[in-house]
């Protein structure tokens, strides 16, 4: 009778541990439930667009519903950011950190793809695939306008790359692909100076910079280590240092 008891109780245990799991999967499911990229209703160029007033009224008609940007996934996620109307805002500004974090501040749905673990892996992936774009555009056409329609794209993909948080969960051998990755986009762009200069490059260094100090390869030069800034005049000057041990970095 007492085996038989203790055996009710662990098929009763047993039941528990299936139902909680059946649930928690469900709540998973559920949470990112939606893999479409959200269509945002109103867009530049449209009547509707042309009949606001001020930069206020445009943030406010872009921001993503709270029902539909917790149940999107990663991915969605990340294809909406990249359509996102007002992330050229990042442009403005003479210090592109500083511009992103702006546009970050008027946007739900990058302060949610912050929040996800695997932000810098979708990146990655979105990030591998505008870069053969452009350099196909480039190869088709010889001119700058042969840049220009991936250029925005790719800048805004490289300065949230550059995002520690974002990076937080790529795993060292992920974030070599994404130096690799780097150092293949900075030689098309260094091959071609006559349709990119070095500010076209900096959020490229910027990655890699950052990427070296976050697996403790500090920049050395003649043999003696040194502190780089983020700045523009900080990494153009360490710009050749930057790359020789990106390079060794992901040689490793």
């Amino acid at each position: 009778m007492r085996k038989l008891k203790l055996l009710s109780l662990f098929f009763v245990a047993v039941l528990v541990l299936v139902f909680v799991s059946m649930a928690i999967g469900g709540e998973r499911n559920v949470k990112f439930a939606n893999d479409r990229a959200y269509d945002f209703p109103i867009k530049p160029g449209t009547d509707a667009w042309k009949k606001f007033v001020g930069h206020d009224e445009m943030l406010a008609a872009t921001q993503i519903p709270a029902d539909v940007l917790k149940n999107m996934s990663t991915r969605a996620l990340v294809e909406t950011c990249l359509n996102y109307p007002m992330y050229g805002d990042m442009m403005v500004y003479d210090d592109r950190q500083k511009g992103l974090e702006a546009v970050i501040s008027g946007f739900d749905g990058l302060q949610e793809l912050l929040k996800r673990e695997d932000a810098g892996i979708e990146l990655l992936a979105q990030y591998r695939l505008v870069n053969k774009e452009i350099a196909q555009d480039i190869n088709d056409i010889d001119s700058k306008k042969a840049s220009s329609t991936h250029y925005f794209e790719q800048a805004f993909i490289e300065m949230l790359l550059a995002q520690s948080s974002v990076r937080a969960s790529m795993s060292e051998d992920e974030e070599k692909i994404l130096v690799k990755e780097c150092l293949s986009n900075l030689r098309l762009k260094q091959n071609r100076p006559d349709i990119y200069n070095f500010l076209d490059s900096e959020p490229t260094i910027l990655i890699m910079k950052r990427v070296l100090e976050r697996r403790g390869v500090g920049l050395q030069i003649n043999g003696k280590q040194v502190i780089v800034g983020d700045n523009e005049a900080d990494l153009s000057n360490n710009a050749d240092q930057i790359i020789v041990q990106s390079e060794n970095f992901i040689s490793k």
